[in-house]
């Protein structure tokens, strides 16, 4: 009689890691023999990897399997909302008590239109499902530590030090910002936080990171979240996009979402024997938990101190917002050329998801190495006095950008800095809290429905075969026309693809 195997029940963070460890590489028999699963239980991990990230990037990293099938308490999305809310003030170092989380579980309820009192018990057996105990400040056992020791918040003298270990090509800065991808101000006028006029999606937002080194040499590709996991613009295979691409709740960069883009940096860099450091600035979403670093070394620059000054916020951020919006303009500018009937706002709103993405990569490339020298230099990053020419590069940081005909430099400036002031990242509030609490709960349900929807304006960006046709021919004649004959292999490629698909689409629709 054959011996039964005893199956492991791996937790969801060991799920992940195993998922990880074949996304670098590793072999099947390596993850089985390492994790002590069966090929079978790797298969099937494999088949449901969207799933275990997106519960993973929910908030459930603690509960085991048995326990989340566990439906059966009272005020499921309750508790499940109310877990979301503690780990946000976990990450925000605050401390909390058992009264204190009861209180906020009969808040949520009330959010939701219930009476809910939690008694002890019920207290009691939420912190067993969620694997929490309010010892030492409150946090779970591997929380106990406010930020992990590849990182810590540093003075200016400090940071000067740590620099004279790195040359200036392994000294990065990161950071993220928001941005109204389809905002643009009526009749060339915009002011700084008011209200942006063109309807629905003027208001879409999302948050970018970006990330250099101090002389210029190395921008890393950029880094986008955005509300909405798909899109329709978005190609089906999500790897072919422009930029990387995430989402969160009010696209806001989550403690999550760095340490995943941190973990695969160093990944990298540890493949390429490559050693480097980098600052950020100190807040929640950049104090990754029990990850250990090997080839970053993460400097926390403090949050509103004069005497040290932020590189990206000096001057690199509205440097690339200004590549930005003055393409955008560009765009704008041409389709009221060849359409006066047209009107700014509408064509702004045409704007699909994809299509921001594809412009904030191209104003990512176009910031140019002098710039982002002369902005390391102004904030003290360079190890000796800047000259005048680095300094004059941020005198007028428009020299090599196109100012839009219908606006004044002055407006152009204030256009740039439209979404200075959204957050990038904050609390959730309560509706959201229950809003992600029943996500992560329909998930467990099996229902790995994802929205791809987007507002009406996405709709707008759709292309049918009519469309691909027309264009197609309007492209062939334009590079005919105008003798770029480098350019009629490029076409034929474009030709060959459209055909394609146009005879699939036909193909689908008689079967139908």
């Amino acid at each position: 009689m054959a011996t039964p195997i005893n199956r492991v029940e791996l937790t969801l963070p060991k799920k992940v890691e195993l998922l990880q460890c074949l996304s670098r590489g590793a072999t099947s028999k390596s993850v089985v023999k390492k994790f002590g699963v069966s090929k079978s239980q790797v298969y099937r991990l494999v088949k449901s990897k969207d799933r275990i990230f997106a519960l993973y990037e929910l908030g459930l990293g603690g509960q085991r399997k048995r326990d989340m099938r566990r439906r059966t308490c009272k005020e499921q999305v309750v508790s499940q909302a109310l877990h979301v809310w503690y780990l946000q003030k976990v990450a925000r170092g605050e401390r909390l008590s058992g009264p204190m989380v009861k209180a906020k579980a009969t808040e949520l309820a009330a959010a939701k239109g219930r009476d809910f009192i939690p008694s002890g018990g019920w207290l009691e057996r939420w912190k067993l499902r969620h694997d929490i105990s309010f010892r030492k400040g409150h946090s779970e056992k591997h929380q106990t530590e406010s930020m992990n020791s590849n990182s810590c918040s540093l003075e200016k003298d400090e940071m000067m030090e740590i620099m004279s270990r790195y040359s200036p090509s392994n000294i990065f800065s990161a950071c993220g910002t928001a941005l109204y991808f389809r905002g643009y101000p009526d009749n060339g006028r915009c002011r700084k936080g008011s209200e942006l006029p063109g309807g629905k999606g003027a208001n879409e937002r999302i948050t970018v990171m970006l990330c250099t080194n101090i002389d210029g040499t190395e921008k890393l590709p950029l880094l986008a979240i955005g509300e909405t996991k798909k899109s329709k613009s978005f190609p089906k295979d999500g790897g072919r996009l422009p930029v990387s691409y995430t989402a969160a709740t009010n696209s806001w960069m989550t403690r999550d979402i760095f340490q995943e883009w941190l973990q695969q940096w160093d990944l990298e860099l540890r493949d390429a024997n490559r050693h480097i450091c980098l600052f950020v600035y100190d807040c929640p979403s950049h104090n990754p938990q029990d990850i250990q670093l090997t080839n970053i070394m993460l400097k926390l620059l403090p949050q509103h101190k004069p005497s040290v000054l932020w590189p990206m916020e000096v001057g690199v951020t509205k440097i690339w917002k200004a590549q930005y919006r003055s393409r955008l303009c560009c765009r704008i500018n041409a389709a009221l050329d060849a359409d006066e009937c047209k009107h700014a706002l509408d064509v702004a709103g045409s704007l699909t998801l994809l299509d921001a993405l594809y412009l904030i990569k191209d104003s990512w490339s176009a910031v140019a190495t002098e710039n982002i020298l002369a902005c390391f230099a102004k904030a003290s990053f360079m190890k000796s006095e800047p000259d005048d020419d680095t300094l004059a590069c941020l005198e007028d940081i428009f020299t090599n950008i196109l100012i839009p005909d219908n606006m004044t430099l002055q407006e152009f400036d204030e256009f740039i800095s439209l979404d200075d002031d959204l957050e990038i990242e904050g609390e959730l509030s309560d509706l959201d809290l229950l809003s992600v609490a029943k996500k992560s709960l329909d998930l467990l349900d099996g229902n790995e429905h994802v929205s791809d929807d987007s507002d009406s304006v996405e709709e707008k960006g759709i292309l049918t075969s009519e469309h691909k046709i027309k264009m197609l021919d309007h492209l062939r004649r334009f590079v005919q026309e105008n003798a770029m004959n480098h350019l009629l292999p490029f076409v034929k490629e474009i030709e060959d693809k459209v055909y394609s698909q146009v005879h699939v689409s036909g193909t689908q629709e008689n079967v139908n």
